[in-house]
C-alpha cells in the first residue's frame, strides 16, 4: 500500500483529498481539473533563489524547475551541492499548469480563485454596452473577489489593510471606462481583459497608478488624479520592491504620468529603476527566445514584449528631451516588434511603429549629444554635415517607416481640402490610436534639429555669403531650406489635427476614431517649429534672405499659427507645468516678430548688458492633494529637443542650460 500525500490543489484549498496511484485524485476528477492535479514534495535541498528568500521550494517534474521560479518566469538556479539530485514523487500526474506573467503577486496560487469563476468573466467586444451591463460586470467581479478562498492569499503577517490601498468598485470602473471609451476592451500596451479580470488581485501600487493615469486621459481631473497618485505613493512605500512585471508597469505609469503633468525631475527616478529591472529580469530578451518562459501563453508573452517596448519608448523619449538624460546599456535589437494575438478575438490594439518611433527619439538624442559641445570653428560646423554619419543614420531611420503612417502633402504650408479627405481615409485605415500626431511631428523634428545649428550661422556677420565658398554656401542654403520646410509641415500638421478635434472636424469621423487625432498639446513638439519661424523672421541676416528668395516667406501666417498654438497650450494647462518656459518663450518670439514686421528693424543677436538677460527655466514640483505643489525655488534646465542654441529672444530671454552658455560663447567668438 503506497501512502500518497494530498495534491497541491486540495492542500491549498484545504479540501479533503483522496489520492490515487498514477491517477488524479477523486475531487480533481469530479471537478474536471485533472490537469491541475499535481503531487509534489519538498526537494532535499532548495534552489539558490528559494534558499536566499527562505521560501518553500518544490520541484515540478514537467518543467525541470521549481514552481516558484517558474511562476516568476526566471531561471532556476540548481542547488549548490552537486551530489544531491532533484527528487519528486513518482505519482506526479500531469504537466504543470500555465502560470501568468511574473509579478509581485507571482507567489500566489490563483488556481483556487479560478475555480470560483462560474460563470467565467468574459468581455464583449461590441461597441454598444449599456449601463446595466457594466454594473452587472462590476458586481460579478466584486463577488468573485469576495468568494476567493483566503488560503489563496499568501500573507504571513495578516495585518489589517489600509483602506486607501483596498480596491473598490469605483477603481475598477475608472479603468473599465478608460478601456471601453473607444468601443472595445483593449489596449496597445497591456492585456486589458486580463487586467480587468484580475483587478482585485493586482498589486496595490499598479492598481492605483493605473486609475490615476486613466483619469488623466478620460476626465483630466487633476485633483482626483493627485488623490490616486498619493494613494499609489503610499502603496509603493509599503510594497515589495523585488523586480517584477507589476513593478515595472507601475514605474512606467508613474513616469508617464509625471511626463504628462511635467513633474519630470521626480519621475525620472522611476524610469531609471524600471530600466534597471528590465535588465535584471532580462525583459529585453524576446520571450520567444527565452526558454525559461516556455510555460507562458502567447498573450502573456506578447504582454511582456509590449511592456518592454513601452519602457524602451519612454527611455528613448527622455534621451531626446532631457538635458541630463539617463544613459544605460540597453538595446532593442533582440526584441521582435509588437504583433497581434487572437484568443479567439484580437487581444491588443495595434501598437504601430513603437520600434520606429523609439528609433526616431534615439537619433534625436544622438544629434543632441553631437551638438552638446560647439565645434572648434565655423568651417568645422559646416563640414560636419557632410563628414558625420548622422544624416545617413537619420535618413535610414526615416526610410524605415511604413509609408501609411506618415502624413504626406505637396504644399508644406497648407493641407488642402483634397488632402484632408485623403488623410482622414489614411488615418481611419491605419487605426493608429493616440500617437499619429506625435509620430509625424517627431519625424520632422529630427531633421530640423540636425540642420538648425548650421542655419544659425546666417545670423553672424562673419558668415555673409561673400565670405563663404560656393560649397559652404550650398550647405548653409540646404540647411535653411530643410529647416523652413520642416517648420511649415509641422505647423500644417498641427492645424489639421487641431481642426479634427473641433466640432466641425469630429462631425466628419465616427466617435470611435476621435483618439486617432489626439494632440495632447505637448509643448515640446511645437517649440522647434516656433524657433525656426522666429529665427528666420528676427535673426537671419537680410543678405541670406535675399539670396534664398525669402522676402515674402509668410511671416504673418507663421505668427498667426504660433498664436493659435500657444492659445491651445494654455487651454490644456501646459502653462502650469514644465511647459511654462516654452509658453513664455513663444510669447516673447511672437512679440518680437510682430515688432520686426511693424518696424522692419532686426535687433542685434545678443544683448550688450549681461545683467538684463532673464533665463527661462523649470521649477521643481511635486504632485500632492493639490495638482502641483512647488517644492523649492531652484530653477532647473527645461526639457526641450535642441533649445535656442545660445540665442536670446528680444535681447532679454535666454534658455537656461550649460549647453546654451557654450553656444552663446561660440557665436560671440566668431561673430
Amino acid at each position: 500500500m503506497v501512502n500518497l500525500s494530498p495534491c497541491t490543489k486540495c492542500r491549498r484549498l484545504r479540501r479533503k483529498c483522496v489520492p490515487k496511484l498514477n491517477a488524479p485524485c477523486e475531487r480533481c476528477s469530479r471537478l474536471g481539473i485533472e490537469v491541475d492535479c499535481v503531487y509534489e514534495r519538498l526537494t532535499p535541498l532548495a534552489c539558490l533563489r528559494c534558499q536566499q528568500s527562505h521560501r518553500k521550494c518544490t520541484y515540478n517534474e514537467g518543467s525541470g524547475v521549481c514552481d516558484r521560479c517558474m511562476s516568476m518566469g526566471i531561471p532556476c538556479s540548481p542547488p549548490s551541492d552537486s551530489n544531491l539530485e532533484w527528487q519528486s514523487d513518482p505519482q506526479t500526474m500531469a504537466e504543470p499548469r500555465n502560470f501568468g506573467a511574473e509579478s509581485s503577486l507571482a507567489d500566489l496560487d490563483m488556481a483556487g480563485w479560478q475555480d470560483q469563476q462560474a460563470p467565467a468573466l468574459s468581455f464583449n467586444k461590441s461597441p454598444q454596452m449599456t449601463h446595466n451591463n457594466q454594473f452587472s460586470r462590476m458586481l460579478h467581479q466584486f463577488t468573485l473577489a469576495l468568494e476567493s478562498p483566503l488560503p489563496n492569499y499568501d500573507n504571513p503577517e495578516w495585518e489589517l489593510e489600509d483602506p486607501d490601498l483596498m480596491p473598490t468598485l469605483e477603481d475598477w470602473s475608472i479603468v473599465y471606462e478608460y478601456f471601453i471609451r473607444k468601443g472595445s476592451i483593449s489596449s496597445p500596451l497591456y492585456d486589458a481583459e486580463s487586467m480587468l479580470r484580475n483587478f482585485f488581485q493586482m498589486s496595490a501600487v499598479l492598481r492605483l497608478i493605473s486609475c490615476c493615469s486613466a483619469l488623466k486621459i478620460t476626465t483630466n481631473n487633476d485633483a482626483k488624479c493627485a488623490q490616486y497618485y498619493s494613494r499609489a505613493r503610499k502603496a509603493l512605500i509599503r510594497s515589495d520592491l523585488k523586480p517584477s512585471l507589476d513593478l515595472i508597469s507601475a514605474y512606467n505609469f508613474i513616469y508617464d504620468h509625471g511626463r504628462a503633468t511635467s513633474q519630470l525631475l521626480i519621475s525620472e527616478q522611476f524610469l531609471r529603476r524600471s530600466i534597471e529591472m528590465i535588465i535584471e529580469i532580462r525583459l529585453n530578451v524576446d520571450p520567444d527566445d527565452s526558454p525559461w518562459l516556455s510555460h507562458l501563453t502567447a498573450r502573456e508573452k506578447e504582454e511582456r514584449r509590449r511592456i518592454f517596448w513601452f519602457s524602451y519608448d519612454l527611455f528613448a523619449w527622455q534621451l531626446a528631451v532631457s538635458s541630463h538624460p539617463i544613459i544605460m546599456e540597453i538595446s532593442c535589437n533582440g526584441m521582435k516588434p509588437p504583433r497581434q494575438v487572437y484568443d479567439p478575438n484580437p487581444v491588443f490594439d495595434d501598437a504601430h511603429c513603437l520600434k520606429e518611433g523609439a528609433g526616431l527619439n534615439i537619433i534625436i538624442g544622438t544629434i543632441k549629444n553631437h551638438y552638446s559641445v560647439p565645434p572648434a570653428s565655423i568651417y568645422q560646423l559646416i563640414s560636419s554635415l557632410n563628414t558625420s554619419q548622422l544624416e545617413h543614420h537619420l535618413n535610414a531611420v526615416q526610410n524605415s517607416f511604413p509609408h501609411q503612417y506618415i502624413i504626406h502633402f505637396d504644399d508644406p504650408k497648407l493641407i488642402t481640402p483634397a488632402d484632408e479627405v485623403r488623410l482622414i481615409s489614411q488615418i481611419s485605415a491605419t487605426k493608429f490610436h493616440l500617437w499619429f500626431y506625435a509620430l509625424n511631428m517627431t519625424y520632422h523634428i529630427a531633421k530640423s534639429a540636425f540642420f538648425r545649428p548650421v542655419m544659425c550661422l546666417t545670423a553672424l556677420p562673419s558668415c555673409f555669403p561673400m565670405y563663404l565658398s560656393s560649397e559652404s554656401q550650398s550647405i548653409v542654403a540646404k540647411a535653411i531650406t530643410e529647416c523652413l520646410e520642416c517648420a511649415w509641415r509641422m505647423s500644417s500638421i498641427w492645424v489639421f489635427f487641431d481642426y479634427m478635434t473641433s466640432e466641425d472636424g469630429r462631425a466628419r469621423i465616427p466617435p470611435e476614431e476621435y483618439d486617432f487625432y489626439f494632440i495632447n498639446f505637448q509643448p515640446l513638439h511645437v517649440f522647434e517649429l516656433c524657433i525656426v519661424f522666429w529665427f528666420i523672421a528676427c535673426r537671419m541676416d537680410p543678405t541670406w534672405i535675399r539670396l534664398m528668395g525669402l522676402e515674402d516667406w509668410g511671416v504673418e501666417v507663421a505668427v498667426s499659427r504660433m498664436e493659435a498654438i500657444v492659445a491651445g497650450l494654455r487651454v490644456y494647462g501646459a502653462q502650469a507645468s514644465a511647459g511654462s518656459p516654452i509658453i513664455a518663450a513663444i510669447d516673447a518670439m511672437i512679440a518680437e516678430m510682430e515688432d520686426v514686421v511693424r518696424t522692419g528693424n532686426r535687433p542685434l543677436p545678443f544683448s550688450s548688458n549681461e545683467m538684463d538677460a532673464l533665463e527661462l527655466g523649470m521649477a521643481a514640483a511635486s504632485i500632492s492633494s493639490t495638482p502641483i505643489e512647488r517644492i523649492d525655488s531652484t530653477i532647473h534646465e527645461p526639457y526641450c529637443f535642441m533649445g535656442l542654441l545660445g540665442f536670446e529672444i528680444g535681447n532679454k530671454y535666454r534658455w537656461k542650460g550649460r549647453r546654451e552658455d557654450s553656444w552663446r560663447l561660440f557665436w560671440k567668438l566668431f561673430a
